[in-house]
């Protein structure tokens, strides 16, 4: 195994297209019988949910959050009794990113996953269990498992501050494998640009402000690669993913979101392989 990535057409939580209808969030949708309620910001909906930008947050209330939520999505849509609608869905990873808490409180750090396949159809409350997802108060985290397929996933978010949080996107999918690593000599290079406005007072002393989430430009070198993983590499990171968010998890299996800002560069050798230089910025 090398290193682990997602790509937003790999993400079964979000609409590929502005045209999609599905996935769909269950919470207050009156078509699934017993439906959990929403906790929702009027203007920062959970249906932002279906955007794969981190930036475009579902936001509890504020103040008044309902300290507990299942958050749960029909992948395929349809009818939704047992052995209707849409076809089940192949998922072995499921994770949160944009996590933040309001108010400077703590964001939430248990979330229990489950899921239910088309055959058994939806219920509010008994769904077989994948796992649970640590946030470690992280602003990203994933949970990698045994494959599963399902079409209703249950993400039971089960204690949080009453300030509320805010959640950029969803991840439910497949994790892609590049089938090695970065390469050890130098390969992986990154600086924390830090998140703090330095300016001087009038005496002339330096002072600090923080704006914002840190960020990190990072770069990945691969070398000795063959065609094949020249080709993967260009089809998964080149130009047709440049809009889009990439995940990619270090070999601590930590996740991080990226865009990629330049590359892959690729050197071709006199022995037929190739070296790659890969060029992207970690999102805040």
């Amino acid at each position: 195994m090398g290193m682990l990535y997602g790509r937003v057409l790999d993400n079964k939580a979000v609409r590929q297209l502005a045209s999609s209808t599905i996935p769909i969030v269950i919470n207050g949708d009156a078509a699934y019988s017993g439906a959990p309620a929403k906790d929702e910001d009027p203007q920062y909906p959970m249906t932002n949910l279906y955007s794969f930008d981190r930036y475009r947050v579902w936001s509890t209330k504020v103040g008044t959050a309902d300290t507990a939520i299942k958050l749960q999505l029909d992948l395929s849509g349809g009818a939704n009794g047992p052995g209707a609608g849409g076809a089940d869905k192949s998922i072995s990873s499921a994770g949160f990113f944009g996590l933040r808490g309001h108010a400077g409180s703590v964001p939430p750090t248990t979330v229990n996953l489950g899921y239910r396949t088309r055959a058994q159809g939806y219920s509010s409350t008994a769904y077989t269990s994948i796992g649970t997802l640590s946030t470690l108060q992280a602003r990203d985290s994933i949970l990698q498992f045994a494959q599963v397929s399902g079409r209703y996933f249950d993400f039971d978010i089960i204690a949080y501050n009453v300030q509320g949080f805010a959640l950029g996107s969803i991840w439910l999918g497949l994790l892609q494998d590049v089938g090695l690593f970065w390469s050890s000599d130098g390969g992986a290079t990154w600086a924390e640009d830090h998140n703090v406005l330095l300016s001087r007072t009038a005496g002339g002393h330096m002072d600090g402000v923080a704006r914002g989430d840190a960020w990190a430009p990072y770069t990945l070198v691969f070398r000795s690669i063959d065609n094949a993983k020249r080709s993967l590499l260009g089809s998964s990171f080149g130009s047709a993913r440049r809009t889009e968010p990439i995940i990619i998890l270090d070999e601590n299996a930590v996740p991080r979101q990226f865009f990629v800002m330049s590359g892959p560069v690729f050197s071709q050798r006199f022995d037929g392989l190739y070296d790659a230089v890969l060029n992207l910025e970690q999102l805040g």
